[in-house]
């Protein structure tokens, strides 16, 4: 069937009907009326506005809890999210839709009238509005308008992309309360300090083998953070289930290490490198016993006006300068411990179900309370490593063959070679290490009971993570941009004394169009060959008319007739008159 043969007897069928059956009717436009129009859009406000809360409350650092259909979140929260930014693109689609519509009508009631391809590009599907521009000729009154739309679509449909990035980084957490008590043990700088004389390096080497980094709190070398922060928790002393944590109170400790090369072991290049004078000659003495060997002098001292506690290492043997073996320009590392403070912390277990099992695996930050004394970080540490006299060294042999101590695992990406790029991170590391067995070795203890934090089975946390944030913020923003343009191309019609339904529905429902275009047909405005093919349809269909009240009907009071026609065989609509 061709162009005019659709047209023509859709068009004839409508109109006969209309004669029928049809009574005049008023158009009587409200304010209410006229937003009616807008209800896509207001409904897409809505639902991106609630996006964007999401958003927010996921990146929050309490998360996004629901105890709604628990298990199906757990598993499958990404895809939720996908969906839900799918039904909002969808309704955001609709109030384009709407808009346009609502434009379109506007441009068609207007006096000098407009093209009715507009009509033809707002009834085209989405794929055929990408291409509708191409059908028009260069002259097309609306073919620039219609380029500007496409753009627009174009970007809109686009944005749909930006749901894969952002709800792939959705994913589940568990929400933990407090439930029942652990016997544990609280580290408190109550008391007096004193050495204990346990633990040693020594056994630190075995630690460091086995030791999770998430337990040692925020590390350089293992999360994206400025400076280490040790986390100091409760240490239990009962048995639980994998997976459960207890909530007591311990300390943080701030760790900033910066590492240079010496030129030598001489004391003027140890001096230029960091080393205090008045003890460079002990550092040189201790490095001379150390021979060979691999280890690490250290000197330690207290900063009264900082309140900073600062430990200045010498790392012997070592191949991480350069060098000829037997005279390795030493690496000389600056640790700045700092800002130690009380906190209440979560503390994470894992276990096999067996006692000898239970492993801390994860510490966190539930509160972080006022700073302590500081000197207690100085003394528990010249304690460990210092001999009590702010100097001393302990070797690090290998505990494996062909590898490097544990203590400088996080220094390497092999655990056979320390590496200059990772040496400062991993400095970090070893002290973070150091610094649990100081407090273990010098602190104050007591015996009590920690409240136990187990898995809610009632609720869970959605999370997502920054990047994923920004993604859907993007896509969000976007989407409440389309809704403004929709609500900005409403505006004519919102102040408009004028009805403009009609010219709307003209722009909005592919059947009325039809039928009001098929007037025009018969009156010769528009002439459409019978062999006409489809893609030939909307370039004939490219001329100005203007949707109103027929001249013809001008002077009758009461009654006028809608029309699609020639501008100036058209006037504009009345709220006081009947149409037909």
């Amino acid at each position: 069937m061709n162009a005019f043969t659709r047209i023509a007897s859709i068009g004839s069928s409508i109109v006969s009907s209309s004669s029928d059956s049809g009574r005049p009717r008023e158009i009587h436009e409200t304010l209410l009326t006229k937003l009616f129009n807008l209800k896509w859009t207001f409904l897409a406000i809505i639902l991106n506005v609630l996006l964007l809360s999401t958003f927010n409350a996921m990146v929050s650092p309490k998360g996004f809890t629901t105890n709604v259909l628990v298990e199906l979140f757990s598993a499958d929260s990404p895809v939720i999210v996908e969906l839900f930014m799918n039904l909002n693109h969808f309704v955001t689609s609709m109030a384009l839709t709407e808009g346009l519509a609502n434009y379109l009508g506007y441009l068609i009631s207007r006096p000098e009238g407009y093209s009715l391809a507009v009509c033809g590009f707002a009834h085209a599907s989405t794929i055929d509005k990408l291409t509708f521009a191409s059908r028009l000729s260069y002259r097309s009154p609306s073919k620039k308008l219609i380029t500007r739309l496409i753009v627009i679509i174009f970007l809109h449909h686009a944005a749909l992309f930006l749901t894969i990035f952002s709800s792939t980084t959705v994913y589940p957490d568990d929400l933990r309360e407090d439930s029942g008590i652990k016997s544990c043990l609280e580290y408190t700088q109550d008391g007096k300090l004193h050495d204990r004389g346990f633990p040693t390096i020594e056994i630190e080497y075995g630690v460091a083998e086995y030791v999770f980094g998430t337990s040692l709190g925020f590390l350089t070398s293992e999360m994206d953070v400025a400076y280490t922060t040790h986390i100091m928790p409760p240490q239990l002393i009962d048995t639980l289930d994998d997976g459960t944590s207890i909530v007591g109170n311990g300390f943080t400790t701030d760790i900033r290490s910066t590492c240079v090369c010496a030129k030598s072991k001489s004391s003027a290049h140890l001096v230029e490198a960091g080393f205090p004078s008045a003890k460079v000659a002990t550092v040189i003495s201790l490095t001379n016993t150390l021979s060979t060997a691999q280890g690490m002098v250290n000197t330690i001292s207290y900063d009264e006006n900082s309140k900073n506690t600062t430990v200045i290492s010498l790392l012997n043997s070592y191949n991480i300068c350069g060098g000829t073996n037997g005279s390795y320009p030493p690496a000389v590392c600056q640790t700045v411990l700092s800002n130690h403070r009380t906190a209440e912390i979560v503390s994470t277990y894992m276990t096999d179900g067996t006692p000898a099992s239970i492993a801390l695996k994860i510490v966190d930050l539930r509160s972080v309370g006022d700073k302590v004394d500081q000197t207690w970080v100085y003394q528990a540490l010249n304690n460990l490593i210092g001999n009590g006299v702010g100097v001393g060294f302990f070797e690090l042999p290998s505990t494996y063959p062909g590898a490097t101590n544990p203590l400088l695992w996080w220094a390497t990406t092999n655990m056979q070679t320390v590496s200059r790029t990772y040496l400062s991170s991993g400095i970090e590391t070893t002290f973070a290490i150091l610094m649990r067995a100081a407090i273990q070795r010098s602190y104050s203890f007591t015996a009590t009971l920690c409240p136990q934090n187990v898995k809610s089975l009632l609720a869970v946390i959605i999370r997502m993570s920054s990047g994923g944030y920004f993604v859907g913020c993007v896509f969000a923003y976007a989407e409440l941009v389309i809704c403004g343009l929709s609500i900005i191309a409403t505006l004519p019609w919102l102040l408009s004394r004028v009805p403009l339904s009609p010219a709307v529905k003209l722009a909005k429902d592919s059947v009325y169009f039809r039928f009001m275009i098929s007037g025009a047909i018969d009156n010769g405005h528009i002439r459409l060959s019978q062999m006409m093919e489809t893609k030939d349809y909307w370039p004939r269909l490219d001329v100005v008319m203007r949707m109103g009240e027929s001249i013809k009907t001008r002077d009758d009071p009461d009654t006028g007739l809608l029309a699609l026609d020639k501008p100036r065989m058209i006037v504009g609509l009345s709220d006081t008159k009947m149409y037909k």
